[in-house]
């Protein structure tokens, strides 16, 4: 798979699941609601691997992958990322399995109902909303 797209945010943070400017922007475009996931990295799970990393914990332990964004919001402005993230579900409770790199305690994700992968990040910037997809690269 190959990734392209031209990334215009970058200061970046984790918002609050009640941010006043992420809720609109939901609202807006249509997506579920925000949900707070801690994050607990599991024994023999790759950091950027999140994908990978649920299909193998739930083969293992049970439980449903639930693919949808995690979100980042630049700071001191109204533009956002949401990045395509899997994390597990058992019962109600949702968990995110895979390690970071940053110091954040919890991740803010919007499931949606998704089964595949084929949008692999979206940006909203100055209210204009794209997306990157996944491209499939053929084997020579």
């Amino acid at each position: 798979m190959t990734l392209t797209f031209k990334q215009n945010i970058t200061n970046t943070i984790i918002p609050p699941v009640d941010d006043k400017d992420l809720r609109e922007f939901l609202s807006l475009h249509n997506f579920q609601k925000p949900i707070k996931i801690e994050i607990t990295p599991k024994p023999l799970c790759k950091i950027n691997d999140c994908h990978n990393n649920v299909i193998k914990y739930i083969s293992k332990y049970g439980g449903e992958r639930v693919i949808g964004y995690y979100i980042l919001k630049e700071v001191g402005k109204s533009n956002f990322v949401g990045v395509t993230h899997s994390v597990v579900k058992k019962g109600e409770k949702y968990i995110d399995i895979t390690p970071t790199t940053h110091s954040e305690c919890n991740n803010v994700f919007i499931p949606t109902n998704d089964s595949e992968l084929s949008v692999s990040r979206f940006e909203y910037y100055d209210n204009h909303l794209s997306y990157e997809y996944y491209h499939m690269q053929s084997n020579p």
